[in-house]
């Protein structure tokens, strides 16, 4: 397996049924210099256990720093979403695939500190969960604004929320440290919200293929399984695959500049509003998808994992 492009990414994940499916594609997509976790579809034990599993999976988890992050929002309650992704985030998985050791326990946020400076440039970092470890590491100094090249983020929506009527639930999930990433670190960013990521749909012939794509196709395809009989419909929405796509081929995309920022509490938690004028710090917000495309470049990518990966249960 040979990755598709030079571009070294960071990922920082909540797995999580589309996350799995997003780690995979930039498996083969990108250099990845290291998986960090977040609480947010399950609670942090969790979404690093899984980022191990699928790591362990691909035949990664010696070549890929893993780094577990926060595990509550900056101010809020937790939120998570078992009724979506199961209980353990990752239900339909292969039975034997056990948690590997727990990763080291420093920190997400020190760890992308200690890569950016040890690396002669900023860092890529693509996010799929509430962005409460960018969050820190920018609050906390560790991240300035010259350290991170680029941005792109899963989350929010200018056309209505799939928790709330108002929010998106990366949003919701941690609405303060959303709105201080768009408004405040000062890195480049790209958001790829419910506007664009409702479109990448999978239904039961994708599933079917992605079967016959070896070990690593045969578990996505167990899980996506198992996620559509939880929500009692054929397909399923493989949001987090689009942020992927976001940063691997922007052109698949009609972008906006926009100025946004997001509501920390009451009703309307969670919602992302476009900021009048020029007003703001401007984020490029995706607005249309070129979904045959985007298909096109989805197998492009998961047809590598024919034949790869650790069978092993």
């Amino acid at each position: 397996m040979q990755t598709q492009s030079n571009l070294e990414v960071y990922l920082d994940m909540d797995p999580g049924v589309d996350d799995a499916v997003a780690l995979a594609v930039a498996a083969v997509r990108f250099h990845l210099r290291g998986v960090t976790t977040v609480a947010g579809n399950v609670t942090l034990d969790r979404t690093t256990a899984n980022a191990g599993r699928l790591l362990r999976r691909m035949g990664l988890y010696d070549a890929v720093p893993l780094r577990a992050g926060s595990a509550a929002p900056l101010f809020h309650p937790l939120i998570t979403a078992p009724s979506v992704h199961g209980e353990s985030g990752l239900d339909g998985f292969p039975e034997g695939f056990d948690p590997p050791d727990p990763p080291p326990s420093e920190t997400a946020w020190r760890f992308w500190e200690g890569r950016w400076r040890q690396a002669s440039s900023p860092l890529r970092v693509v996010a799929t969960g509430p962005l409460t470890n960018l969050a820190r590491a920018g609050m906390g100094g560790l991240l300035p604004a010259e350290a991170v090249a680029q941005l792109v983020w899963m989350g929010g929506s200018l056309s209505g929320g799939n928790i709330t009527p108002y929010a998106e639930f990366n949003a919701y999930v941690d609405p303060v440290a959303a709105d201080w990433v768009v408004t405040a670190s000062g890195w480049p960013m790209r958001i790829v919200g419910l506007d664009v990521t409702r479109k990448a749909r999978f239904g039961a012939a994708a599933i079917s293929r992605l079967k016959r794509l070896g070990p690593v196709g045969e578990a996505l395809a167990q899980v996506l399984q198992a996620y559509c009989r939880r929500l009692g419909r054929p397909w399923a929405v493989l949001h987090d695959v689009v942020a992927v796509a976001a940063l691997d081929a922007p052109w698949l995309f009609r972008w906006q500049r926009r100025a946004v920022t997001v509501v920390h509490d009451g009703r309307e938690r969670g919602a992302v509003l476009a900021v009048p004028g020029v007003v703001g710090r401007p984020v490029w917000w995706a607005v249309d998808l070129d979904l045959p495309n985007f298909y096109t470049w989805f197998w492009a990518g998961m047809e590598q994992w024919r034949g790869s990966g650790d069978a092993r249960a």
